[in-house]
């Protein structure tokens, strides 16, 4: 994976900038970069928690059973994008994910919309709502989430699942 995200980030941010940085723009370059790296580390973080999910199928987590034959991401016409969906056809179960990696909290709108945005998948079956931030959530957001019985992860939390299976 590592030599896959450098090649991703090599492809994103220098090579379409090759002839600045030969140049000598570095500044110029850099400042795209910073412009865009939040937004490039997100989809990056995204992979990373379904690797974890992958490490941890037919095992728990935060005593939820992880089990799918499918996973990836989902969107549709009208411009709904849900970050990870992974799915079990024969025990009608699927895990709906929200995943952010940005430097304030997540909020119960979050969670909401997720819950929203999970109605619109036609999956008839029980459905878990796992939320993913890199920055943890609020109050009300965990409070939220508990009422729904959704799973919630932060940055530590996925570093010591990742640790758990090593």
């Amino acid at each position: 994976q590592t030599k896959d995200n450098f090649f991703k980030f090599w492809y994103r941010f220098i090579l379409p900038n090759q002839t600045a940085l030969n140049l000598g723009n570095a500044q110029i370059v850099s400042e795209l970069i910073k412009q865009d790296l939040n937004g490039y580390v997100g989809r990056i973080f995204e992979d990373i928690i379904k690797e974890l999910l992958i490490l941890y199928q037919n095992k728990k987590i935060k005593g939820t059973e992880i089990n799918f034959e499918n996973i990836g991401s989902w969107w549709d016409r009208n411009g709904n994008e849900i970050d990870l969906v992974a799915y079990n056809n024969r025990s009608r179960q699927i895990i709906v994910g929200e995943i952010k990696w940005k430097n304030e909290q997540m909020g119960y709108e979050a969670v909401d919309e997720l819950i929203r945005k999970s109605q619109l998948i036609k999956f008839s079956g029980e459905y878990k709502l796992l939320f993913v931030s890199k920055s943890g959530f609020t109050a009300q957001a965990l409070k939220r989430i508990e009422e729904v019985k959704g799973i919630h992860l932060n940055i530590k939390e996925i570093e010591e699942l990742f640790d758990k299976t090593s």
